[in-house]
């Protein structure tokens, strides 16, 4: 008991999970952060990965479906840090024809991946732990009693215990048989008002959201409404975890909060990326790029991503592609801004393993000088060296892409309105198009082996 009256009774958070033969998992880490996000086809886990944390928290029985081969041992082990900053690790094992056992290792380093020195405690002792944590977990479709269940649990919150009027609201609704859209904006604007009213980094306690497409039944506005709300609720202590297939609830900037579930064969893969791919004016730059056009966070949810410089290639080549038979729509084409922030996107790509191809202009027009070409031909020699080989690609477009439509060298003139005239050029039916621009398109658009 001595151990169990040191670390409880404070603040705990959760570090790290590792889950080894749970449902579509055989083994996978997960890095865990205030905020979190869960994107990836369907059946790829991310609901799964939700459900085995609910086990691990006690938040949820364990049923014969669970356990992915039942001849291997079912292992939870998550890591966590005390009020103290010590860190410890529980353990919940589930091996075939025996009950279950719980384990505890104390006064461990962050990283520490090995088995050693485990002390099996009572089941008792082990919920104790876990208890000091509250769980939330949202699915995307609930029966009403379910509903009822998650407000009486919230509002257990003696720190929420202020916010009554919202516990009235649920319950007058809940009477009333409102549809869930309308429960669901309750609680935004329940946790926009405590981001807007409260300051104290503690305010949630230990308490972990999980939230399975939180977008339902909400318009464009609202999503982004919700996003900000669940982020500024995490620098009040809550916690949250999110799945989504709504670009709106993904901020470029934040992409250490990504978790990319891909199923690879019959084996699932989280990827994430905890280091740091910016630095200097890059973050401004980077940062920018998202609040110019937030729809550039699309390209996480892409089979393939295809970065072109400006609003004249994604608009000709998606044109193009299309009249030739080749366009797909898993295929995100990612407008840059220019040449000179592509190699931004390049290095996020690489980090999170999503094939790409990068098009950019040669920009070696005759009329260029010295200084301008010297710039330009090293702006694609980057390029090209960040390429991964095995993930991506470039396409390099003979000066420009104006150039490739026309098929003939121009002279230097006012660009002014440059998609409208290339778009004009390509629509017309009498319009053949250059050889080597077609073969260029498709590459471009070529499929993933």
């Amino acid at each position: 008991m001595y151990r169990i009256q040191i670390i409880l009774g404070g603040l705990m958070q959760l570090l790290k999970v590792q889950i080894k033969n749970w449902q579509t998992f055989s083994n996978v880490n997960l890095e865990c952060k205030d905020f979190l996000v869960f994107i990836g086809a369907s059946s790829t886990g991310k609901s799964s990965f939700m459900k085995a944390l609910l086990y691990f928290f006690q938040a949820r029985n364990l049923h014969d479906r669970d356990i992915r081969n039942p001849n291997l041992p079912l292992e939870i082990i998550g890591t966590l840090k005390g009020e103290k900053g010590h860190i410890f690790q529980l353990r919940i094992l589930n091996n075939p024809y025996q009950s279950t056992r719980y384990f505890i290792k104390n006064h461990i380093s962050k990283h520490e991946k090995d088995n050693r020195n485990w002390e099996e405690i009572e089941e008792k002792d082990y919920k104790k732990y876990v208890s000091e944590i509250s769980i939330f977990y949202v699915p995307a479709f609930m029966k009403i009693s379910y509903l009822d269940y998650l407000v009486e649990k919230l509002f257990q919150n003696e720190n929420l215990r202020k916010y009554y009027k919202y516990y009235k609201k649920f319950k007058d609704s809940m009477n009333k048989k409102m549809s869930f859209g309308y429960y669901k904006h309750i609680f935004i604007n329940f946790l926009q008002e405590i981001a807007e009213k409260e300051k104290s980094h503690n305010f949630w306690g230990n308490s972990i959201l999980l939230w399975e497409e939180p977008e339902f039944y909400l318009t464009p506005q609202q999503e982004r409404a919700c996003y900000e709300s669940l982020s500024e609720n995490t620098k009040l202590g809550l916690m949250s975890i999110v799945s989504t297939n709504s670009s709106r609830f993904i901020e470029l900037e934040n992409y250490q909060s990504l978790c990319i579930f891909r199923k690879i064969k019959e084996e699932v893969e989280i990827c994430q990326y905890s280091g740091t791919l910016f630095s200097g004016d890059e973050v401004t730059v980077f940062n920018m790029n998202y609040w110019i056009n937030p729809d550039r966070s699309e390209l996480f949810f892409a089979k393939k991503v295809i970065l072109v410089e400006g609003q004249t290639d994604k608009i000709v080549l998606s044109y193009l592609a299309k009249n030739l038979g080749i366009y797909n729509y898993n295929y995100s084409i990612i407008e840059c801004g220019s040449k000179s922030s592509i190699p931004q996107f390049i290095r996020l790509l690489n980090a999170f393993h999503i094939p790409y191809v990068a098009v950019y202009d040669k920009d070696n027009h005759y009329w260029r000088n010295e200084i301008e070409l010297e710039n330009s031909t090293l702006k694609n020699k980057m390029i090209q060296k960040l390429v991964w080989k095995k993930l991506g690609e470039w396409v390099e477009f003979e000066n420009d892409i104006e150039e490739e439509i026309y098929d003939e060298s121009r002279d230097k003139k006012n660009y002014k309105n440059k998609p409208f005239y290339a778009l004009e050029t390509v629509i017309n039916p009498k319009y053949i198009v250059p050889k080597r621009l077609e073969e260029k398109v498709r590459k471009i658009f070529e499929e993933i082996k």
